[in-house]
């Protein structure tokens, strides 16, 4: 259990911290329905597809193999994607995403997606549907997690049945099987709803050449244990790395009690309503960059800086603060190690399609908001998988010889019509 509530909470530093960064209701492919229907809200034309394999998929409770394997991800992802401005980055909704993919992969393209998960595939799933139902079971914080896969209508007879049963089974994901020409609406419709509307656009076009769209939205909105009164937040002076400064509204208050240190940083621990997920905040030092702290931040950071608290009493400053982001990881995953799944032509997605090497990834893309104030933190979170059809093989041109190395002959013609305008001949 301890383990558990530990990577709870690196779950939420890469989600929640301050200033620094920025599946659960789903059915899979078989029959047919609408989304017209009393169970949800419309999703225009599109088709909902219905039907697991039937079978309970077996379901592994977050150990130390599976922290480990998670933190390493995060982190990096977390790493990677860190920039000169504010940012929020979810490893968790990516982490999903990828998981769902890797069902669909063989080969070069399997393996490296397990390196970079740090998991083998079937091991994996079973992890993450276990540790999926512990986060939406929790209570006194909202947590969702949804997944769906878009497949365009002319593509859908070339998908493979076990691969849609799989993300039915162990991810819950809706199919919906639509016109892509079509499907922007219903496809934002979809991502809004699983997040409160926090993300309302997700996407803003849709490739003629994509045929399938996996994706996850995650909601995560907790109320803290003890809010800050409203009465202490005030305009205070914030200071950037520059020497500039501005001034924030600054909540005023109490951490948990919990105190940490590292060379790099101090920080403090906040718990929201349910007592399952906190806040965790990271000051670097005096002297340390922020750069330099989120370039220290690996697992073997986090076993080091929570095994430092220390207990007392903590006085916090919290800005209040709203955030939307929006990040590309295709090249942070190719940085990973991920590379296969973006080979136009050689990617292989054997466990996907009939043909297996037709399709590769696009893109990997994710947008992100965070709202921080007295009452507590609501966070959201969208991943989106496109894949599309590969470019078209262009068959190599045989090969002619004409030389004019003998008398010959010789037009001059109108393209439109081939009508000569001059002939003759050389001899």
């Amino acid at each position: 259990m301890k383990q558990v509530k530990r990577l709870v909470a690196i779950v939420l530093i890469a989600v929640c911290v301050a200033g620094t960064v920025g599946c659960a209701n789903e059915e899979a492919a078989g029959s047919r329905r609408t989304g017209k229907d009393d169970k949800g809200p419309s999703y225009g034309a599109s088709v909902e597809l219905t039907g697991t394999s039937g079978q309970t998929p077996e379901e592994k409770a977050a150990d130390e193999q599976f922290a480990r394997a998670y933190r390493e991800f995060a982190y990096r992802v977390f790493r990677e994607c860190a920039t000169d401005e504010t940012m929020m980055v979810s490893p968790y909704s990516l982490y999903i995403a990828l998981s769902m993919l890797i069902n669909g992969t063989g080969g070069k393209a399997r393996a490296e997606l397990e390196q970079a998960l740090g998991l083998e595939t079937g091991l994996l799933n079973s992890y993450n549907a276990g540790f999926v139902r512990k986060l939406t079971a929790d209570r006194g914080v909202k947590f969702k997690s949804a997944n769906s896969i878009w497949i365009r209508d002319d593509f859908a007879k070339e998908v493979r049945e076990e691969f849609l049963k799989t993300c039915g089974d162990y991810y819950r994901a809706s199919v919906f099987r639509t016109d892509f020409s079509k499907a922007l609406p219903d496809i934002n419709a979809w991502t809004a709803e699983k997040t409160d509307n926090m993300i309302p656009n997700l996407l803003q076009t849709i490739s003629p050449d994509t045929v399938m769209l996996l994706i996850n939205a995650i909601l995560f909105d907790g109320g803290w244990q003890t809010p800050f009164d409203k009465n202490r937040t005030k305009e205070e002076v914030f200071t950037h790395e520059d020497g500039t400064s501005e001034l924030r509204s600054m909540m005023n208050g109490m951490g948990d009690g919990v105190f940490y240190e590292t060379d790099y940083c101090t920080g403090f621990r906040k718990s929201y309503a349910d007592e399952n997920y906190s806040y965790i905040a990271l000051l670097p030092k005096e002297g340390v960059t922020l750069d330099r702290l989120v370039a220290s931040m690996d697992a073997s950071f986090a076993d080091r800086f929570f095994e430092s608290a220390e207990y007392g009493i903590v006085n916090v400053k919290i800005p209040v603060y709203k955030e939307d982001y929006s990040v590309r990881l295709d090249s942070i995953l190719q940085r990973m190690g991920v590379r296969n799944i973006f080979e136009d032509g050689g990617a292989d997605f054997s466990g996907l399609t009939q043909k297996g090497n037709d399709v590769y990834v696009s893109q990997v893309f994710q947008k992100t908001r965070i709202e921080v104030t007295e009452e507590g933190v609501k966070a959201a979170a969208a991943t989106v998988i496109s894949v599309d059809k590969c470019s078209a093989v262009i068959d190599e041109p045989r090969i002619y010889d004409v030389y004019l190395d003998r008398p010959f002959a010789y037009m001059i013609v109108d393209n439109s019509t081939f009508a000569p305008i001059f002939i003759g001949t050389v001899r």
